[in-house]
């Protein structure tokens, strides 16, 4: 949780005339955790254009994030869905439990334990 994850998507026009294109907001919690550095623009023929999308939750839980993509003059939509399980941060330590015996008051005693 709170760690950022990052990849790079590449939007590509394929088509013969130049596309104007722009990112439908997706409000609902999880994708609101998702930053495009490109949300709109023009590919020309042929024409890629690279972005990065970073995704940094606050809360935990299963998410399945349908992004769209309109395009200007076209029925047809750019979609990219991400899925994913953010979970909270687990712990594991060589021993269970830490047994000190006994130990009289003012006197240090010390256990090594793994973390």
């Amino acid at each position: 949780m709170t760690d950022e994850f990052k990849t790079d998507v590449t939007i590509e026009n394929r088509g013969e005339i130049e596309a104007e294109f722009e990112l439908t907001p997706n409000n609902s919690p999880f994708g609101q955790m998702f930053k495009f550095n490109v949300e709109q623009g023009v590919l020309g023929v042929s024409e890629k254009i690279p972005f990065k999308i970073t995704f940094c939750s606050t809360i935990l839980g299963e998410f399945s994030e349908n992004f769209r993509w309109k395009l200007k003059g076209s029925q047809e939509v750019l979609q990219i869905l991400f899925t994913g399980h953010v979970m909270a941060p687990s712990f594991q330590f060589s021993s269970e439990s830490i047994d000190y015996g006994k130990v009289s008051y003012s006197f240090p005693n010390r256990k090594l334990v793994n973390f």
